[in-house]
């Protein structure tokens, strides 16, 4: 994106800042909450919020919205924070936390940790904020809370199978008591040998469910999506989709537009049978939800750092004039990762969209 376009959010020395999300609050004022970490896998953290009164040119009031949380004394870390505005006007943050053994000081494998994940609330913009509450949403990385009905909710997560080794089982979990209690859970994805992971659900105009999937293989395989006619009970099986992207964060614009930015993870392969990136780089993809060959791609920002975790996973809002802001981690020649935003319209999105250019 042009310079002019472009704004550093937030980046400290010393610091791994990443994993932001945004959200538009009654006011009209941007929330925006992000991680502060040692590393993308992290031995301490906190959560960071941030607001901005000009759409996002500048950011003010930073502030913490829960105690730190170190592996040295507090055996977790918090790992992958989402905000959303819902219909009863208030704010919700989601986040999990990332558990192992007390002590631990070297970063354990994902697979062996424990990850829980807690609920804020905020009913006056995001000034103040609940205590944090438990959930029983099972696995990591979970969603934005998307409401259903009444007082069901649903969220996306992920873990790894418990029946097919070298598997993630995306599944949703559903609450139908606005948060209190979280019981039934439903399989969206699991596939042996595939790695679906961080979906992203969006209600499509016709009332159906889309969630998009993140394939974490490593193999250079498109981004995945199933559907869901029955409020998320049962999901159809996965189906490539016209990008290549890690942690896609979908949703639909005032046009009926869907737009997913995510991290460009195409892959092309040398003749010494080595895979490089096409152009590393945090990318969205617009498109008619019922009509994938209308889609078209975006490149938000390159990245030369070469280090696959350090770019690319977002959070975006659309604003009353029709403009995306969209908030990214990213690194380049940075000694970290730090956070940065953006500003795009539909139309600006001009690149064929076509996964078939990464060759696995």
């Amino acid at each position: 994106m042009p310079i002019s376009r472009r704004v550093v959010i937030a980046q400290s020395e010393g610091l791994y800042l990443s994993f932001p999300d945004v959200v538009q609050a009654k006011s009209g004022r941007l929330v925006l909450v992000y991680r502060e970490a040692d590393a993308h896998v992290a031995r301490h953290s906190r959560l960071v919020l941030a607001d901005s009164h000009d759409q996002g040119r500048t950011w003010v009031n930073r502030r913490y919205l829960d105690a730190p949380m170190t592996l040295a004394e507090d055996g977790a870390v918090w790992n992958c924070p989402r905000i959303v505005q819902q219909r009863d006007g208030g704010l919700t943050i989601l986040c999990d936390l990332s558990q192992v053994t007390p002590g631990s000081t070297e970063p354990v494998p994902e697979s062996q940790r424990r990850f829980r994940t807690f609920l804020w609330r905020s009913f006056d913009d995001g000034r103040t904020w609940s205590t944090r509450r438990p959930t029983r949403i099972q696995g990591l990385v979970p969603d934005r809370l998307l409401e259903l009905s009444g007082d069901t909710w649903m969220v996306g997560s992920h873990y790894h199978s418990l029946r097919h080794f070298g598997t993630l089982t995306q599944v949703v979990t559903f609450t139908h008591d606005a948060g209190e209690t979280w019981t039934a859970t439903s399989i969206v994805a699991e596939v042996p040998g595939m790695q679906f992971c961080e979906g992203s659900i969006v209600r499509c105009p016709g009332g159906h469910l889309v969630c998009y999937l993140r394939e974490n293989s490593m193999r250079g395989l498109p981004t995945h999506k199933c559907l869901s006619f029955d409020g998320g009970l049962h999901w159809s099986s996965p189906e490539p989709c016209g990008f290549v992207g890690h942690r896609p964060v979908a949703g639909l614009l005032r046009s009926g537009k869907m737009l997913v930015t995510y991290r460009d993870v195409r892959l092309h392969e040398l003749d010494s049978g080595d895979k490089i990136g096409v152009q590393p780089a945090t990318a969205a993809w617009l498109g008619d939800p019922g009509d994938e060959s209308t889609g078209r791609c975006l490149t938000i920002e390159a990245d030369s750092s070469g280090v696959l975790g350090d770019y690319g996973y977002t959070g975006w809002v659309e604003l009353p004039d029709g403009r995306v802001f969209c908030a990214y981690h990213t690194r380049g020649d940075a000694p970290r990762s730090y956070i940065a935003g953006t500003w795009f319209r539909e139309a600006d999105f001009t690149e064929p969209a076509s996964p078939a250019g990464a060759r696995a």
